[in-house]
């Protein structure tokens, strides 16, 4: 399978479900479930380079490089990965960091009497289908649900923007 999806449904407007979601805070506090310490650097504006870190076992700092192909506040956005962070470097070189390379992540946001369903989408069908990825793919449909159900009890218990 190269499609994998999650969603939740948050009772709250989509601007509110994307403004907790991206800040820097609560993002730190929903992705603490992929890897505790979890954080980005860069921007979820179209066309900029995202790096997605967290620690390593080793003390050193790795993640994944991206760019923002698309962002509509509220709506949409899309990244597609370029490489690999490696004790804080970008590698879009060795064959570890293109073996992930291509890989997309989109997010989309449809509200509807302000309760807004998220619907995240892992594409991984550029990349080879090695053992590696089967296990990290089976490692996300584990962690995305919980990150999701953090991310949902974040979003309702912030208070609307007045």
């Amino acid at each position: 399978m190269t499609m994998h999806t999650f969603t939740a449904t948050i009772n709250a407007p989509a601007t509110r479900v994307w403004d907790v979601m991206l800040a820097d805070a609560s993002y730190r506090e929903w992705t603490a479930a992929f890897n505790p310490g979890s954080y980005y650097t860069g921007s979820w504006n179209g066309g900029d380079t995202i790096r997605f870190l967290g620690p390593n076992d080793d003390g050193t700092v790795g993640g994944l490089l991206g760019l923002v192909t698309e962002s509509r506040r509220g709506e949409y956005v899309s990244v597609r990965y370029l490489g690999l962070v490696e004790r804080s470097e970008d590698d879009t070189t060795s064959e570890h960091a293109q073996a992930w390379a291509g890989a997309t992540e989109t997010y989309r946001f449809a509200e509807r009497d302000g309760v807004t369903t998220l619907t995240v989408e892992l594409n991984t069908e550029t990349l080879p289908q090695t053992p590696e990825l089967t296990h990290v793919m089976a490692m996300m449909a584990d962690v995305w649900p919980p990150a999701l159900a953090t991310l949902t009890a974040l979003v309702e218990a912030t208070p609307p923007a007045s």
